[in-house]
């Protein structure tokens, strides 16, 4: 849930962000981005998923996401110096969200189904997508009140900070529990 915190401030907010900072770029772009990474990524990770490399989908997706949350904390402080680094840290922060979660998505929600028994696989499922939807309305209400005192750029940074620190309960706990934990199909 931690990590949809961020996802669901980037989805709502990244346009006023775009257009507060004054980044030359239409807003959209992002999105675009976003969505082709997530479609291409999801082929390849499907592909891994299905050979068993769940947490290694899940770390890769996590350092593109944490990188893709700095870029985009970057772009507001770029935009009044280096308006050409502020557009190339927005587009890439777009494409590689999109690969991180294109990657992340398949694999959590295998994980999640392979620790329960097949009789609770639903309701894996439904948790599952249950706290992705809390984080992101989180995100939305948190990002807000936080843009509101300080910045969006303040945001997105604090954005990075939460993937770290869900990759890191991830890589030490959970990653852990399901190897140990984890039912064969």
């Amino acid at each position: 849930m931690l990590l949809s915190v961020p996802y669901g401030a980037t989805t709502n907010y990244v346009s006023v962000y775009v257009a507060q900072a004054g980044v030359a770029v239409q807003p959209g772009l992002f999105f675009v981005l976003l969505a082709l990474g997530m479609g291409a990524s999801r082929i390849v990770a499907g592909r891994y998923v299905d050979r068993g490399l769940l947490i290694r989908c899940i770390a890769v997706g996590f350092y593109l996401v944490v990188a893709a949350f700095v870029l985009l904390g970057l772009c507001g402080p770029l935009a009044s110096s280096h308006k050409e680094w502020a557009v190339a840290a927005f587009v890439a922060a777009g494409a590689l969200q999109g690969v991180g979660f294109g990657m992340m998505f398949p694999a959590f929600n295998t994980l999640f189904v392979r620790l329960a028994p097949h009789n609770r696989r639903a309701t894996a499922v439904g948790t599952y997508l249950t706290s992705w939807d809390v984080g992101i309305g989180i995100g939305i209400a948190a990002a807000g009140a936080v843009a509101h005192g300080s910045s969006f750029s303040t945001v997105y940074l604090c954005g990075g900070i939460m993937a770290l620190v869900s990759m890191a309960v991830f890589l030490g706990i959970a990653a852990p529990h399901f190897r140990k934990n984890a039912l064969d199909d």
